[in-house]
Protein backbone atom coordinates (compact mmCIF):
# COMPACT_ATOMS: atom_id res chain seq x y z
CA UNK A 1 0.00 0.00 0.00
CA UNK A 2 1.16 3.51 -0.79
CA UNK A 3 0.16 6.30 1.61
CA UNK A 4 0.76 9.92 0.60
CA UNK A 5 0.02 13.00 2.70
CA UNK A 6 -1.74 15.80 0.76
CA UNK A 7 -1.93 18.87 3.05
CA UNK A 8 -4.43 20.80 0.89
CA UNK A 9 -6.96 17.96 0.65
CA UNK A 10 -9.89 19.33 2.65
CA UNK A 11 -13.19 18.26 1.11
CA UNK A 12 -15.01 15.80 -1.11
CA UNK A 13 -14.38 18.18 -3.99
CA UNK A 14 -10.63 17.74 -3.46
CA UNK A 15 -11.10 13.97 -3.26
CA UNK A 16 -12.96 13.94 -6.59
CA UNK A 17 -10.23 15.97 -8.31
CA UNK A 18 -7.43 13.75 -6.99
CA UNK A 19 -9.39 10.57 -7.62
CA UNK A 20 -9.98 11.47 -11.27
CA UNK A 21 -6.22 11.69 -11.88
CA UNK A 22 -4.96 8.87 -9.65
CA UNK A 23 -7.47 6.36 -11.03
CA UNK A 24 -5.82 6.84 -14.45
CA UNK A 25 -2.41 5.68 -13.15
CA UNK A 26 -1.61 2.17 -14.42
CA UNK A 27 -1.52 -0.31 -11.56
CA UNK A 28 -3.89 1.49 -9.18
CA UNK A 29 -6.30 -1.14 -7.86
CA UNK A 30 -7.98 0.62 -4.94
CA UNK A 31 -7.98 4.21 -3.81
CA UNK A 32 -9.01 5.44 -0.35
CA UNK A 33 -8.97 8.89 1.20
CA UNK A 34 -8.73 9.93 4.83
CA UNK A 35 -9.74 13.60 5.09
CA UNK A 36 -8.97 13.67 8.82
CA UNK A 37 -5.29 12.90 8.19
CA UNK A 38 -5.26 14.31 4.62
CA UNK A 39 -3.85 11.04 3.33
CA UNK A 40 -4.38 9.15 0.06
CA UNK A 41 -4.03 5.34 0.29
CA UNK A 42 -3.42 3.36 -2.90
CA UNK A 43 -3.12 -0.39 -3.40
CA UNK A 44 -1.79 -2.15 -6.45
CA UNK A 45 1.51 -2.24 -8.32
CA UNK A 46 1.48 1.49 -9.13
CA UNK A 47 4.65 3.30 -8.06
CA UNK A 48 4.68 6.10 -5.47
CA UNK A 49 6.25 8.53 -7.96
CA UNK A 50 3.45 7.92 -10.48
CA UNK A 51 0.78 8.42 -7.82
CA UNK A 52 2.47 11.61 -6.55
CA UNK A 53 2.71 12.90 -10.13
CA UNK A 54 -1.02 12.26 -10.65
CA UNK A 55 -1.83 14.13 -7.44
CA UNK A 56 0.34 16.98 -8.73
CA UNK A 57 -1.48 16.91 -12.07
CA UNK A 58 -4.72 17.39 -10.12
CA UNK A 59 -3.20 20.57 -8.69
CA UNK A 60 -2.17 19.37 -5.23
CA UNK A 61 1.26 19.14 -3.64
CA UNK A 62 2.33 16.14 -1.61
CA UNK A 63 4.06 16.75 1.71
CA UNK A 64 7.74 15.97 1.12
CA UNK A 65 8.43 15.86 4.86
CA UNK A 66 5.86 13.10 5.29
CA UNK A 67 6.88 11.41 2.05
CA UNK A 68 5.12 8.23 1.07
CA UNK A 69 5.09 4.96 2.89
CA UNK A 70 5.14 1.96 0.68
CA UNK A 71 6.36 -1.59 0.67
CA UNK A 72 8.56 -0.45 -2.22
CA UNK A 73 9.57 3.19 -1.88
CA UNK A 74 11.20 3.26 -5.28
CA UNK A 75 10.09 4.12 -8.79
CA UNK A 76 9.29 1.31 -11.24
CA UNK A 77 12.85 1.77 -12.56
CA UNK A 78 14.21 1.02 -9.08
CA UNK A 79 15.26 4.60 -8.34
CA UNK A 80 14.50 6.20 -4.96
CA UNK A 81 11.21 8.07 -4.86
CA UNK A 82 11.64 11.81 -4.43
CA UNK A 83 8.52 13.88 -5.18
CA UNK A 84 8.78 17.30 -6.72
CA UNK A 85 5.45 18.90 -5.88
CA UNK A 86 3.77 21.58 -7.96
CA UNK A 87 2.55 24.79 -6.32
CA UNK A 88 0.19 24.12 -3.45
CA UNK A 89 -3.47 24.16 -4.43
CA UNK A 90 -6.01 25.10 -1.81
CA UNK A 91 -9.40 23.50 -2.17
CA UNK A 92 -12.09 25.87 -0.99
CA UNK A 93 -15.64 26.43 -2.06
CA UNK A 94 -16.19 29.51 -4.12
CA UNK A 95 -17.66 32.36 -2.12
CA UNK A 96 -19.12 34.39 -4.95
CA UNK A 97 -21.46 36.99 -3.43
CA UNK A 98 -23.21 38.82 -6.23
Amino acid sequence: MISIHVPAMRSRRCVRAISARVNDVPGVQTLEFDLATKTVHVTGPAGPAAVAAAIGAAGYAVDERAGASSSAATTPAGEPWTPSPPPLSVCRKSRDRR
